[in-house]
Order: structure tokens, then C-alpha cells, then sequence
């Protein structure tokens, strides 16, 4: 499939304000940007900043979120200026999992008891976890 961009409305950055992000250089992306990082499974998300920071020989980085050291998944870091937005930016996750079933379920039954997973509940982290063990909303 070609990449196909879509313009509504014709902008131009003011030079005076900055650049328009595809024209912006690999500097000014790691001062101002973030990376979304497939974090493995085995390291702390401390240990995953401490690794892009080093790689990418920045000043400062942090997540928006912990993943537990035993979990694999996205965890955006954030660069240098961008740090200072971490708590603007929403935190909702979403989880995406596979699972065996040793009996026949209907699929309307597992809908069912996802349900039960949707919108606000209150849970206590597993007795082995990387976080403190208290309910939390």
C-alpha cells in the first residue's frame, strides 16, 4: 500500500516558533520527543530508562508508567523537555493477553467476565510484585 498523506488545511510553521516536526533533526527530536519502547521481560522499567539514556546519550528520560520487571510491553519514555509533560498525559492502559481455556467457554461467556475488568475496579497487586501491595483504584 503507498503511503498516502492527507492535508486539510495548508500550515506553515513560523520560523520564528520552531520547525515543522518532519523537518526537525535528530537533536531537536531527542530533546523534545519520546520513544515508545518494547520493554523485555527481566528488566526493572528504571533499568530500561537507565539503558535508552545511556544509548542515546541524553540528559534526562523518564516513563509514564511502571511495567512489572516480569512483563513485557510498550513503555513510553520520554526525552530531556519532554519529561516536564509526564503529567499531563493521560494513563490508561489497555491490556492485550492470550489465554488456553481448558473447557469449552462460549464466547459470550468470556465477554461476560471481561466485563467485569471494564472501568474503574479496585485491585491488590499479587504478593510477588515490584510495586507496593495496596489496593488501588
Amino acid at each position: 500500500m503507498e503511503e498516502q498523506i492527507i492535508i486539510k488545511r495548508d500550515m506553515h510553521t513560523n520560523p520564528a516558533y520552531g520547525v515543522s516536526p518532519r523537518s526537525r533533526s535528530i537533536e531537536q527530536l531527542f530533546q523534545t520527543g519520546f520513544i515508545a519502547l518494547d520493554k523485555p521481560k527481566g528488566q526493572t522499567s528504571a533499568q530500561a530508562v537507565s539503558y535508552v539514556k545511556k544509548l542515546l546519550n541524553v540528559k534526562k528520560a523518564g516513563h509514564t508508567g511502571t511495567l512489572d520487571p516480569e512483563v513485557s510491553g510498550v513503555l513510553p519514555i520520554l526525552l530531556n523537555d519532554s519529561v516536564n509533560l509526564a503529567s499531563f498525559l493521560n494513563k490508561e492502559k489497555e491490556y492485550i493477553g492470550v489465554m488456553h481455556v481448558h473447557k469449552h467457554v462460549t464466547e459470550n461467556e468470556i465477554r461476560n467476565a471481561f466485563q467485569k475488568f471494564e472501568g474503574r475496579i479496585s485491585q491488590l497487586p499479587p504478593v510477588r510484585s515490584a510495586v507496593a501491595r495496596r489496593v488501588r483504584e
